[in-house]
């Protein structure tokens, strides 16, 4: 598990070895404060190379541009 947190956000990211899979927990404010944070869960998963890959956004207060951004380039880098 990889937690990262800021001012008024927490990502957390949790691997299951097996498949592998992939699960991303967004809480708080997703905005440009996230952003070094979301892309270095982009660049684990580019490492990990997921089979699948859950994003729960249940937690999320407010999302900017940075959201379907970070959704756009983690579904990019889990296709390989």
């Amino acid at each position: 598990m990889a937690q990262v947190s800021g001012a008024h956000f927490v990502i957390t990211l949790l691997i299951s070895p097996r498949r592998p899979s992939a699960l991303i927990r967004l809480a708080g404010e997703i905005d440009m404060e996230a952003d070094p944070a979301l892309s270095g869960v982009v660049e684990r998963l580019s490492i990990i190379a997921p089979t699948e890959v859950v994003v729960d956004l249940a937690d999320v207060a407010f999302a900017s541009s940075a959201l379907p951004n970070f959704l756009a380039r983690a579904h990019h880098r889990a296709r390989g």
